[in-house]
């Protein structure tokens, strides 16, 4: 994807709605097909080569995320993008 004219990204936004602090993680990257979506947050999954990374990363923001009632979120589409979402409850009633 890189070429002339071609700019890599990455956004990083956040908001409350809904009682919940929602963190959004945006690029412009090659993005994923569904396989891959599908089998993101499984420990030990991974698409780089074995001397880049174990498949650790993504299972744990999930379960930390879970362990704090929060939900996470991926949208994706080859050749666009990537979009990571996780939502955190705020507790105000506690």
């Amino acid at each position: 994807m890189e070429g002339a004219g071609y700019t890599r990204w990455i956004q990083i936004r956040t908001r409350v709605e809904n009682d919940a602090v929602v963190i959004e993680v945006e690029d412009n990257g090659v993005g994923m097909d569904e396989a891959t979506r599908q089998r993101l947050f499984e420990p030990f999954f991974t698409t780089k080569d074995a001397d880049r990374g174990t498949g650790l990363g993504l299972s744990i923001i999930y379960a930390i995320v879970r362990n704090h009632d929060g939900e996470s979120d991926v949208e994706s589409e080859q050749g666009v993008g990537t979009t990571f979402r996780v939502m955190l409850p705020t507790f105000r009633d506690r």
